[in-house]
């Protein structure tokens, strides 16, 4: 009877540790986010993006970004920037890697799939400004994610006049979920980290999750790696 009871206590705990292990393999790593985009007023959002690693095959529509003030970033979100509204580009801006252009791939559409350890794009659809992506070259594909903004659902939607916090005053909290792992411990945070408020402020992170800031004009390509 102890054999027994010890056994099934045994079989609980690797179950219990590969089910663990398995939810957290799909979660991404949040690499950088471009916090004060070179746009002003009604599209300093439009212009913003952020940059993930995939850690697992997954549809576009699986993700999900949140920004919040709060911790508890998936409950009460200030906005949501959502893979299940890909979309075809309706932006008058241009992306290009010229280091590696065969390795850039465009999604239009939720159901594409993205192969794990893939370096993902999220942007919105109709962005404004021209980036060069060439710093994410490193022999694995780019994927760039088109992103309706203007869609009713999932709310609250990003907000095309500015979602980051240029000048925040408190922690500001990133979460991208995939499907139902929440991947809470892969929550990125920044704060007012630069010397000063200037267009082309960003904000990368590296794999432990400490922030680093920075800026290179517009040009996305000259920030330094992870």
């Amino acid at each position: 009877m102890k054999l027994k009871i010890k056994s099934s206590l045994v079989f609980f705990i690797v179950f219990s540790l590969f089910t663990f292990q398995e939810s957290f393999s799909q979660c991404p790593t949040i690499d950088y986010a471009l916090i004060n985009s070179c746009a002003s007023g009604s599209t300093e959002g439009v212009n913003e993006f952020i940059v993930f690693t995939t850690s697992a095959n997954a549809a576009a529509g699986n993700y999900q970004l949140y920004y919040d003030n709060d911790s508890n970033v998936v409950n009460s979100p200030l906005n949501i920037l959502s893979g299940v509204n890909a979309r075809t580009k309706n932006g008058t801006g241009t992306i290009s890697a010229n280091s590696c252009s065969s390795s850039l791939n465009f999604v239009t559409s939720p159901t594409t799939i993205i192969p794990s350890g893939s370096k993902v794009v999220f942007i919105p659809s109709n962005f404004e400004q021209d980036y060069d992506f060439s710093l994410l070259c490193s022999g694995v594909g780019i994927y760039i994610v088109y992103i309706d903004i203007t869609s009713s659902s999932p709310s609250p939607n990003w907000n095309g006049g500015g979602t980051f916090g240029n000048t925040p005053n408190s922690n500001r909290y990133i979460q991208i979920t995939n499907g139902s792992n929440n991947c809470a411990s892969n929550i990125r945070i920044f704060d007012f980290g630069w010397a000063s408020d200037k267009d082309g402020n960003f904000v990368s992170w590296n794999n432990t999750g400490d922030p680093s800031y920075g800026n290179n004009g517009c040009n996305f390509n000259s920030i330094p790696p992870t």
